[in-house]
């Protein structure tokens, strides 16, 4: 067990956020997002701005909900894997000390693997896998299993799982959507966002917001 000591850590935060920051620049669809920050007793804190779950129309809503509906399905398909749990991580990218939480799906009791589970279509692939593979990283994940979806949502195939922690020897089907170079930038602009909030912060006991829209960072 690795201890984190919080008089070094610079922010606190949730994976969520750190992901969507990272994604940004992979996000075909430049989704916009929004989060409120402060800094306290020289620690900066990040969080999402709570908003209504809401849909932008009955397809999307039906595909959340399948989506959701299987991850329950594997993880209470094979009695070795148990369900979700929370977890914390420390030191980020190049020295930063984070503390930030991080949900995991599952965890095989075999062989101790921590699991993250997807479902989507092939014709999606190329959007999701990257975003996936940046939340898988940084919340310690050890393997990807995704389920692949017809154009009507529905599961047809599961895909062998996709090892994330061996470096040397990346799985060619994540290989195939996400390069070198691209898990690079996102931690770059990752590295590049935080280091101008740091920067950019004016002193204690207020609230900002740190606002993505589609064309730069506000």
């Amino acid at each position: 067990m690795a201890w984190i000591i919080l008089e070094k850590v610079s922010f606190v935060t949730q994976r969520g956020v750190l992901k969507d920051i990272a994604y940004t620049i992979q996000n075909y669809y430049k989704n916009e997002w929004q989060f409120e920050v402060c800094k306290y007793k020289n620690k900066i804190f990040l969080r999402r701005i709570d908003q209504p779950q809401g849909f932008e129309n009955d397809w999307h809503k039906k595909n959340s909900y399948w989506g959701i509906k299987f991850e329950d399905f594997v993880i209470n398909l094979d009695p070795e894997i148990n369900a979700s749990y929370m977890m914390l991580s420390g030191t980020f990218g190049s020295g930063t000390k984070m503390l930030y939480t991080a949900e995991v799906d599952a965890i095989d009791e075999t062989t101790g693997e921590r699991i993250e589970v997807k479902s989507a279509s092939e014709n999606s692939m190329k959007n999701n896998v990257p975003k996936a593979w940046i939340q898988s990283f940084l919340g310690g994940i050890d393997t990807l299993l995704y389920g692949m979806k017809d154009q009507g949502g529905i599961i047809r195939k599961l895909l062998p799982r996709m090892a994330l922690s061996n470096v040397s020897d990346p799985d060619p089907y994540i290989s195939k959507y996400l390069t070198e170079s691209d898990k690079n930038a996102m931690f770059g602009l990752l590295e590049e966002v935080l280091e101008w909030v740091k920067k950019k912060l004016p002193e204690e006991d207020r609230v900002w917001t740190l606002h993505y829209g589609g064309e730069g960072v506000q």
